[in-house]
């Protein structure tokens, strides 16, 4: 499949575009978006991307299609989207989800599309609406159990990933020497 334009920004998403998009991910399904509606996510949580939910309307039985996704687009910020370009947090985030997240050993989002263009630097990423699970808010923090799963969790990460070889594969991860 030929690579999708990615969108500078919520306002360029079409149904036809989402509708690429979601096929590009591997679905089965014959249906296409028709419309959709947009829900604020991110709206005084302390994050630093545009992330929005989309309720999805299609043409037929969506198959394996979502009924809503997580889109999460750069900030519109401009002291915001400078820190993200010369930290790159985008791309690595996008590559996070679409090459190591599968294999992770982490319960993440499952990863509909992710791209980055490298002409324009325009990113985005569909990501797996959790539905009813709560949303982290990294400036009011987190309560002593959800530290504890936290910990846990990146303790299984660290166990499977530490010194493994299979990093090398991964160019674009920041190496930090302790």
């Amino acid at each position: 499949m030929s690579r999708l334009t990615t969108p500078a920004g919520l306002h360029e998403i079409t149904p036809t575009w989402l509708t690429a998009a979601l096929k590009h991910g591997g679905s089965l399904s014959d249906a296409s978006v028709t419309s959709y509606s947009v829900e604020k996510v991110n709206e005084g949580k302390g994050f630093m991307n545009e992330i929005v939910r989309l309720k999805l309307d299609y043409d037929d039985e969506p198959g394996n299609l979502p009924s809503s996704i997580i889109i999460k687009l750069p900030s519109t910020d401009p002291a915001l989207k400078a820190l993200e370009e010369k930290e790159r947090t985008c791309q690595r985030e996008i590559r996070f989800y679409t090459e190591i997240a599968p294999d992770a050993g982490l319960g993440t989002p499952y990863c509909y599309y992710g791209d980055v263009d490298p002409i324009t630097g325009h990113a985005i990423l569909l990501l797996e609406d959790m539905g009813g699970a709560r949303h982290g808010d990294s400036v009011a923090g987190c309560s002593f159990a959800d530290a504890e799963n936290a910990l846990r969790q990146l303790a299984a990460f660290h166990a499977k990933w530490w010194n493994n070889p299979e990093l090398d594969n991964y160019s674009w991860l920041p190496l930090k020497d302790v």
